[in-house]
């Protein structure tokens, strides 16, 4: 008799779940809890994230999601109360929504079509808000719009951070006040979204349209549904935290760029001011010295000042020196610097000019503002101006800014004793 061949049996394969194994799953998770826990601690410590590192934590944050829900959808369900359909239906709705909108609808339709509520809401706090909003929702809109969140974090010190049904609540301290709000806006259960200690959301369920109580059953389905939406939700809320934090220190830099900027400019002119020009005079300097290149200054007194003062009135000569400064500054390169010096006076540094352009823009200058006509303030009259420039070139024999300072005040001082309306270069640079 011939033998039939025994027939092996398969061993059962060990199905892994999609996307990876397990440990790789594990890890996303882990470091969906520490990315998010870690970067609120921070933003919320004041600490800045830059581009890159926003991006890189709000990677790991959709990784952990996406990581938690296939470990939902892929480790059999074990303890879950969800049909498999229903929850795999759950989780790839959460995976697809592609903005906080989608994801609050998703998670709205599903829970409407699980229990068929009077009214169901989502309630999310903005990025910097101390209460939770309201997101989205099913039914009539209650009359309040915001949950206190400080009484939220207090109910959840005295109970488990699992689903509860309002109406078996104790009325316990911050626990009572709570409920007693739950009451008035007519819910029935109520579901905080908490992802490792940290509070995220709030969803509110009314009474269901068919009567029957939320039971023990029903309070682990919403559970279930908990540890699905909470790492949905996290990235967003990362998110939304990071941008307010980049626009917080964004309105920062610009009052401190803004703070700077008025720290160094003349408030009547809107030329640099005195201090700041010393301090460009010093950087000038060493470069001119270091790589042996031309550099001049220019000295511009506004003649007779103090008479047009006296004769049209302090106002009309702070418009003279406005209307004078304003004519300085349109003939600068963006590589010069003007300041108001002192009083009447203006300064010109001119890097990279030798004492024949300098002496060129010198004479253009005083051209441009002898032909200035400048409305008296509450008068008819017009009044006219002159300035005495001196100029000065970067010498050898120059140790120190205050040398070159030095002989171009001198050739100001020149050009006034000779009769003012004049350019006058230093004696050392002619």
């Amino acid at each position: 008799m011939s033998r039939r061949p025994l027939k092996r049996r398969k061993r059962p394969t060990e199905t892994r779940p999609p996307g990876g194994s397990r440990w790789a799953i594990a890890l996303g998770a882990t470091l969906l809890v520490g990315a998010y826990t870690a970067t609120s601690y921070l933003l919320q410590e004041g600490w800045h994230l830059g581009a890159a590192s926003a991006s890189l934590v709000t990677g790991l944050l959709a990784l952990g999601a996406r990581s938690a829900s296939q470990h939902l959808a892929s480790s059999g369900f074990k303890g879950l109360t969800w049909p498999n359909g229903r929850l795999r239906r759950f989780l790839a709705d959460l995976r697809a929504a592609g903005d906080l909108s989608e994801l609050g609808g998703a998670i709205v339709t599903a829970l409407d079509e699980a229990f068929r509520p009077e009214h169901l809401y989502l309630w999310l706090p903005p990025a910097g808000e101390p209460s939770f909003h309201l997101v989205t929702g099913r039914g009539s809109f209650p009359e309040t719009y915001v949950i206190p969140e400080f009484s939220l974090r207090q109910l959840l010190k005295v109970r488990p951070e699992g689903p509860w049904r309002v109406d078996e609540a104790e009325p316990v301290g911050a626990a009572a006040s709570f409920d007693e709000l739950m009451r008035s806006m007519g819910t029935a259960a109520c579901l905080p979204i908490v992802l490792h200690g940290q509070l995220l959301g709030l969803i509110t369920l009314g009474p269901r349209k068919n009567r029957k109580a939320y039971g023990p059953r029903d309070l682990a389905f919403l559970s279930d549904c908990g540890r699905a939406i909470a790492p949905a939700i996290a990235p967003y809320q990362f998110r939304a935290e990071q941008a307010l934090h980049l626009s917080k220190l964004e309105a920062v830099s610009r009052l401190y760029r803004d703070a700077q900027q008025k720290a160094i400019t003349d408030g009547l002119t809107g030329l640099t001011t005195h201090v700041h020009f010393q301090e460009q005079l010093v950087k000038r300097f060493s470069e001119a010295r270091r790589f042996e290149q031309p550099m001049s200054l220019l000295f511009i007194d506004i003649d007779h000042f103090k008479r047009i003062n006296d004769t049209f009135g302090h106002q009309t000569g702070d418009e003279v020196l406005r209307q004078v400064a304003a004519t300085v500054h349109a003939t600068a390169r963006s590589c010069d610097t003007v300041a108001r010096y002192g009083g009447e006076e203006l300064a010109m540094l001119l890097p990279q000019t030798d004492l024949l352009g300098a002496y060129t823009l010198a004479e253009r200058l005083r051209e441009s503002i002898r032909t200035l006509r400048i409305p008296e303030a509450g008068g008819s009259r017009n009044v006219s101006v002159t300035a005495s420039i001196g100029v000065a070139q970067l010498q050898r024999g120059d140790h120190e800014p205050a040398d070159l300072l030095e002989r171009a005040d001198k050739a100001v001082y020149e050009a006034k004793h000779r009769g003012r309306n004049q350019v006058i270069l230093s004696a050392q640079g002619a």
